[in-house]
């Protein structure tokens, strides 16, 4: 089988071939699996398996031991794919979903919207520096946050960003992808755990991109992972009494240890480095999947040449 590798110098690894590929983000000893996806006509062929079983053997040449991945629990036929390459699939997390009307009107959100924050500032991603990237990208690699260079270009530039200290050091940050009217909160955090002030800068930073309607685009809800229980209880707070946080799917968590050694002979891969035309079509080819979503089945697949 002839197949492609591309990768970049932020931990981004994708293999290919005419009919499938597989893309993972790379860190230390660990593999994350984004995406795989497989054409219509060549699905219950192997194709699947097959460039797995390639990029497995890729990522244990590289020294990675550790593969790791996520999914919606309705990607049909994700679960028993994966154990059937020998993944342990984990625990479950809810995905949850509030009506953007009712978040922006909850009397508690409207008071903190009005709030001035002397601690720091909310500079939309729009606005960062290329240096300023940089910067971010080595601080997430330090505090294990899976965000790579590779993925900045899938978030939403108004309603993604990062709070700055007067010190102009970054303290919190908030990345969101979109499809159609729904908007997903991907990632938001803090860089210290006592230091929560940032984070509420961060989500007033979104808040109020969405209330001013500056990005253009209207989102009928906003949706969530929830990993945290206190994120949840916070939430809840925040809306006014009786609004509904519903959970609309699952994100399952599956893992697998790669053997020591290569159960066949490896076989060198050719590779190429990512260019800015590359990352230009993988972000068509990705359009419609949220980052959130992580690894997906697309209904169609074809490989653009040139």
């Amino acid at each position: 089988m002839d197949y492609s590798l591309t990768t970049d110098k932020g931990g981004f690894l994708r293999i290919r071939d005419e009919d499938s590929s597989v893309t993972f983000r790379c860190s230390n000893d660990t593999a994350q699996l984004l995406s795989i996806m497989v054409s219509e006509e060549s699905r219950g062929k192997g194709a699947g398996r097959s460039i797995i079983s390639a990029a497995e053997a890729e990522l244990r040449h590289r020294g990675i031991s550790v593969i790791k991945a996520d999914f919606m629990k309705d990607i049909e036929g994700m679960p028993e794919f994966l154990k059937k390459r020998g993944y342990k699939i984990r625990d479950s997390v809810p995905v949850v979903s509030v009506d953007t009307d009712l978040v922006l009107g909850a009397a508690a959100v409207k008071k903190a919207l009005k709030c001035s924050f002397n601690e720091g500032f909310f500079m939309p991603a729009g606005n960062l520096l290329a240096s300023q990237w940089n910067e971010l990208i080595q601080l997430f690699g330090k505090l294990s946050i899976p965000i790579v260079k590779s993925e900045i270009a899938y978030f939403s530039k108004e309603l993604s960003g990062v709070v700055y200290n007067d010190a102009q050091m970054p303290k919190a940050f908030i990345f969101c992808s979109d499809v159609d009217d729904l908007l997903y909160v991907d990632f938001l955090g803090g860089i210290s755990s006592k230091e929560p002030q940032y984070v509420m800068i961060a989500l007033q930073g979104l808040l109020k991109t969405l209330r001013d309607g500056s990005t253009g685009k209207q989102y009928k809800k906003i949706a969530m992972l929830l990993s945290d229980n206190v994120v949840l209880q916070l939430l809840k707070r925040a809306l006014d009494r009786g609004t509904e946080v519903a959970e609309v799917s699952r994100t399952y968590y599956a893992e697998k240890q790669l053997p020591d050694a290569d159960p066949e002979p490896y076989e060198e891969i050719p590779e190429v480095l990512l260019t800015e035309n590359m990352m230009n079509s993988l972000i068509k080819e990705y359009s419609g999947f949220p980052i959130q979503k992580n690894v997906c089945w697309k209904p169609a697949y074809s490989v653009r040449r040139g």
